[in-house]
């Protein structure tokens, strides 16, 4: 029956198969969630017992914290509310042992408030003065919130069990309807898809045999079933009639493609004149036979025209470029073997007008670089000899400046001598004008003594008078005692003359000395001023000594920088000698490449030479 049963209406059996079992399905589910989802409000109901308990408790502790009314009337509300909620749940449940409990637990409750009651007005009036009239109610209120605490746990555990194994029910029972679904659609499927299969393989063997001709693996064709009224059928009948012709046809097509393999071969071995000749009745081949060979033409005319270009280019002569022809796919290997070869032409001619720019630019720039190299060899010899004669003017300056400072600090210590020398020299002076005023004092006393000798020979002189006369009067008696007399007068004319002449040399003596102590007097003044000039003197030495010490480190610094500098100025002469020797071989470099580039013949160059030689 199923044999000419039609693949859709075949097909067909599996949604209707797909929406009985999602009815059955959905009743089943529709009755179970129901159940679920009580069980599971249920459940969150006996969440939120646990979690009123755990408020009360808290606010209990809270309480005896902070013992206060408000504190008080919110452990009461709160044990009053998880009373009302148990109550509540209550009425939902069905197990006798559930409501059990949960009566049970609403006794607890109001024992726990009467005895939370008792304390909490003992409590509020005392002040935890009493602790022991309420400790007894703590201890028991303890006791029953830890009964409570194991009776809402229990019936909350009871319920959560309860949910599971409605959950686990309803898992089971979707299971089984699940495994029954699967092995009614796994039945019905192998049923049909073997039967379906069968139509295919007996297809497919048909298919099989021709495509095994058409693929050269067989050398006969076996006609498909057609037996069947189905598509299967009408497809097999269809099929065996173009497989006559397809045969046909192929033995015609094998011709045309052998004779193109043979061409093609020769094409891919670079033979363009060789084209295709045999003919066939499938005209989509015949076509492509022509293009193929209207290909190889245009392929070796394209070809031959890259190959002039590229003699060209072989010649050095990279002023022909290749054109693209206006049927040139876009993106093709042609347009892209063109446009490479056009690129590579305008690289070559970039190339070379770079090469030929910058070789003349090189060529002149070393030429340049060689003179300003040369400037630059004369210039650092010429500082290198300057930076000698400098440091050695410098090794000099540092020298003097340091001879000049020496003797500075000489002249210091000879400041200092002669400063002490000259206050000696003051006290001498002093001690000088004492000496002419004593000398003085002696010379007035000389002076006297002086009157006195000069009286003394006045009056030797008058008694030698009278001695002559005498001796005259004696007369020749007295000739001897007038010689005597004359002598005597002779000596007291001398001495008065003496005396005269000790007057004058006292009296020059006298003036003299008084110069002197006038001369000592001016000494002293002198000696004064001596004593300030020389101190400011020594001043203006220590001032001079310190410039000298600091000309002397800055002269030091300067001629270290000066060696320094010098060392560097005989480096750059070495490093300008080196430059050179480059520059040389640069110059030497520029004009093998300029040369190499004028042998070759581009686009561009004598606007090149040109624009260069005009600079």
């Amino acid at each position: 029956m199923l044999k000419n049963l039609d693949i859709g209406k075949k097909i067909f059996i599996f949604p209707l198969l797909f929406m009985f079992v999602m009815i059955i399905c959905a009743f089943l589910y529709h009755n179970s969630i129901s159940y679920v989802e009580n069980r599971t409000s249920i459940s969150e109901n006996a969440n939120v017992l646990a979690k009123d308990l755990l408020d009360s408790r808290i606010s209990v502790y809270q309480f005896m914290l902070e013992t206060n009314i408000d504190k008080r009337d919110k452990v009461i509300e709160n044990f009053e509310t998880l009373s009302k909620n148990i109550a509540l749940f209550k009425n939902r449940l069905h197990i006798p042992k559930n409501i059990l409990l949960c009566e049970e637990s609403i006794e607890l409750i109001s024992t726990y408030l009467k005895i939370f009651n008792n304390m909490a007005n003992i409590k509020l009036k005392e002040n935890n003065e009493n602790l022991k009239e309420y400790n007894q109610d703590i201890l028991k209120m303890a006791n029953i919130g830890k009964d409570l605490e194991n009776k809402i746990f229990a019936l909350n555990e009871d319920i959560v069990n309860i949910r599971n194994d409605a959950i686990k029910a309803l898992t089971t029972q979707l299971t089984i309807l699940g495994f029954i679904t699967i092995l009614i659609f796994f039945i019905a499927s192998s049923f049909i898809s073997r039967n379906i299969a069968k139509s295919l393989n007996n297809f497919k063997d048909g298919l099989q045999s021709f495509f095994d001709y058409l693929n050269r693996k067989s050398d006969r064709i076996l006609a498909l079933d057609d037996s069947s009224t189905n598509e299967f059928g009408t497809m097999a009948k269809l099929v065996n009639q173009n497989i006559d012709i397809t045969k046909e046809g192929i033995i015609q097509d094998n011709r045309v493609i052998n004779e193109a393999q043979i061409v093609m071969n020769r094409v891919s071995n670079g033979w363009y004149s060789q084209l295709i000749e045999a003919n066939t009745i499938n005209q989509p081949l015949n076509d492509f036979k022509n293009n193929v060979n209207s290909m190889i033409v245009t392929t070796k005319e394209r070809f031959e025209k890259i190959d002039e270009i590229l003699q060209s280019y072989i010649n050095y002569d990279y002023r022909p470029v290749l054109e693209a022809e206006k049927d040139d796919e876009t993106g093709g290997v042609l347009e892209r073997l063109v446009y490479g070869i056009n690129e590579l032409q305008n690289a070559i001619v970039k190339m070379l007008k770079n090469n030929l720019q910058n070789g003349m630019t090189l060529e002149k720039s070393s030429q340049i670089l060689i003179k300003n190299v040369d400037i630059l060899n004369l210039s650092s010899n010429s500082a290198a000899a300057s930076l000698e004669q400098t440091a050695a003017a410098l090794e000099e300056i540092n020298a003097t400046v340091i001879n000049n400072t020496n003797n500075v600090v000489q002249m210091s210590k000879y400041s200092n001598e002669v400063n002490n020398s000259a206050k000696k020299g003051q006290e001498m002076a002093k001690n000088t004008a004492t000496a002419m005023e004593d000398i003085t004092n002696q010379v007035m006393n000389i002076n006297e003594a002086i009157l006195v000798i000069d009286q003394i020979a006045f009056q030797t002189n008058i008694l030698s008078l009278n001695a002559a006369v005498e001796a005259a009067t004696a007369g020749e008696a007295g000739k001897g005692f007038a010689v005597v007399a004359q002598e005597v007068r002779n000596l007291a004319s001398r001495s008065a003359e003496a005396a005269k002449e000790i007057k004058n040399i006292v009296e020059m003596a006298t003036l003299k000395t008084n110069e002197g102590k006038e001369i000592s007097n001016l000494m002293i003044s002198g000696y004064r001023e001596l004593l300030d000039n020389i101190e400011r003197q020594a001043v203006m030495i220590r001032e001079i000594s310190n410039s000298s010490k600091e000309q002397e480190s800055g002269i030091s610094q300067i001629n270290n920088a000066v060696n320094q500098l010098d060392q560097q100025t005989q480096q750059n002469a070495s490093i300008a000698s080196k430059t050179q020797d480059i520059a040389l071989q640069t110059d030497t470099l520029s004009k093998e490449i300029v040369k190499e580039v004028l042998e070759k013949r581009f686009i561009g160059k004598n606007e090149i030479i040109d624009n260069i030689n005009s600079k």
